[in-house]
């Protein structure tokens, strides 16, 4: 036990010597990890990895880009069965592409990747194709329906198959389209308010898919939050505008987006919370006090009002917040 003792003491002197040194300028930090070449190494192949994906998801969008131009240019001079044939063909081919892509080698999974993305954005565009051949009214909501319930089967399908992010994310486009179209249907007009109330069912929705994946699908989490915090705070805000009960519940609201995103560490909430506060500010500012105290002393009230919300936001962020 002594000799337990006598070691610490050692290594805690020999640890205050190092910063003593440190802080007089003998060492530097580079000398002292000149003795953890492990730890340099590791640190180095992250950096290398992050710069490498950096690459892939440049040249994946080059290639989308590309693809893309050249569909367009294919596209004005063809009939329509012909662009059926062709849209829907090609959807295929980058689907068994890659298929093919991602299990034969995990180093391909990227190149995999870009092709179901291809193939995900052609198949909305080959059924709408299909449809107009068909002559199948799309501007009819029932049509609408029938279009995202299709699509949303084959990608959740998909998604069940391969377990891949790229399908669950198109899965859940498509049946928040197949939402509201359905809601659309069922109300039997297209009104602000329908929209407006379906966009905050939806932004809770995306709300409880980050919740639902939070554990293990951690990329798209940002995304679902993203959305959440984009779908529910502007359609409340837009509520608030002709709705009483909403003039007096957004405040509310954002009072418990900024709590739940300090709770959960979700700078995402916090900025779109920040965002939203600022607009209300601006709303107030107009709405009460132009009138009464003049735009000169409303301006300033904004002003400051902003101000201490950014320094707010700011100081929560530096002191609550994780790396998302």
């Amino acid at each position: 036990m002594d000799n337990i003792e006598t070691s610490q003491s050692g290594d805690n002197k020999i640890l205050k010597r190092i910063k003593e040194l440190a802080d007089q300028g003998i060492i530097t930090r580079e000398q002292v990890l000149v003795l953890f070449p492990e730890k340099d190494k590791k640190a180095s192949k992250e950096s290398d990895f992050s710069f490498q994906k950096i690459f892939y998801f440049l040249g994946a969008l080059i290639i989308i880009l590309g693809f893309t131009i050249f569909i367009s240019q294919f596209w004005m001079g063809q009939n329509e069965p012909i662009r059926v044939i062709f849209t829907l063909a090609l959807t295929l081919t980058f689907y068994t592409i890659g298929y093919y892509l991602y299990y034969a080698s995990s180093k391909l999974r990227v190149f995999s990747n870009v092709s179901f993305i291809l193939s995900n954005f052609l198949l909305p565009l080959g059924l709408i194709t299909f449809f107009d051949l068909v002559s199948f009214p799309l501007l009819e909501y029932r049509y609408i329906s029938l279009y995202f319930f299709i699509l949303f089967i084959i990608y959740d399908i998909s998604f069940l198959l391969l377990r891949n992010n790229i399908f669950l994310l198109f899965s859940v486009v498509s049946i928040s389209g197949l939402f509201l179209s359905s809601v659309t249907l069922l109300a039997g007009e297209l009104s602000l308010d329908v929209i407006l109330y379906s966009l905050v069912i939806l932004g809770l929705g995306y709300f409880a898919l980050a919740e639902r994946f939070k554990s293990y699908r951690k990329n798209l989490v940002n995304i679902f939050h993203l959305l959440g915090a984009v779908f529910l705070l502007s359609s409340t805000f837009a509520l608030s505008f002709d709705s009483s009960l909403w003039l007096f519940a957004f405040p509310v609201l954002l009072f418990i987006s900024f709590l739940i995103s300090i709770v959960r560490k979700n700078r995402i909430l916090l900025i779109f919370s920040i965002i939203f506060t600022f607009a209300e500010i601006d709303r107030i500012t107009v709405d009460f006090f132009s009138d009464n105290l003049g735009w000169p002393i409303s301006l300033i009230i904004a002003g400051f009002s902003i101000m201490f919300i950014g320094y707010l936001g700011y100081s929560l962020n530096k002191k609550y917040m994780k790396r998302v």
